[in-house]
């Protein structure tokens, strides 16, 4: 056995558990030294293992290689939330489809109409449009609305469809129809009014 430390022949093995970890350690009689307080001239086969002090600074030296840098530790988290996920990275590299630069959205998914954040509406103008058309039958996005003003804006959209309708009913001057048009507004103005 070589030493960990310098490359000597090593004469003693150190088993040392860290988070969990069992590691072997090999240092030769002067390293050993060096890590534990042990006289000079002390023969290490006669000393009693549980008799020896570390040096816990010097000691640190020794135990860095198992202690994972700040680099190590991150890449290890990616890596376990990409295999959590069952997509390793080559997989994210790959993709070439534009996405969102806010969410990561991506374009196939606005294409099935779902948007993951305000700037998903600005990414593909003319495929937004396209999309809000076929799904919501709307022009344009205008917006989240709370549920109270969803229904107002639905029987105000009404009216104004109804008012649009009775305008063409009086320039084609069919009145019947313009005179149940006027009652239905009617009744969705005193709608909103209560």
């Amino acid at each position: 056995m070589k030493c960990d430390k310098c490359g000597k022949e090593a004469s003693v093995s150190l088993k040392v558990i860290f988070n969990g970890n069992s590691h072997n350690i090999n240092l030769c009689s002067d390293c050993m030294k060096k890590y534990a307080d042990i006289p000079e001239g002390s023969d290490l086969g006669k000393i009693n293992s549980q008799n020896i002090s570390f040096n816990p600074k010097d000691l640190e030296g020794l135990l860095q290689k198992f202690i994972p840098s700040l680099e190590e530790v991150i890449d290890g988290f990616y890596e376990y939330k990409y295999n959590q996920a069952n997509k390793d990275l080559s997989y994210i590299l790959n993709v070439d489809e534009k996405s969102c630069p806010y969410c990561g959205n991506l374009r196939s998914n606005i294409r099935n109409g779902v948007f993951g954040c305000a700037y998903c509406y600005k990414l593909d103008k003319d495929l937004t449009d396209k999309v809000l058309k076929t799904y919501n039958n709307l022009s344009e996005y205008k917006g989240a609305y709370p549920r109270a003003e969803r229904e107002f804006k639905e029987v105000a959209d009404e009216i104004k469809n109804l008012s649009q309708r009775l305008n063409e009913s009086v320039e084609t001057e069919d009145y019947e129809l313009a005179a149940d048009l006027k009652e239905k507004i009617d009744k969705l103005n005193m709608q909103v009014k209560n």
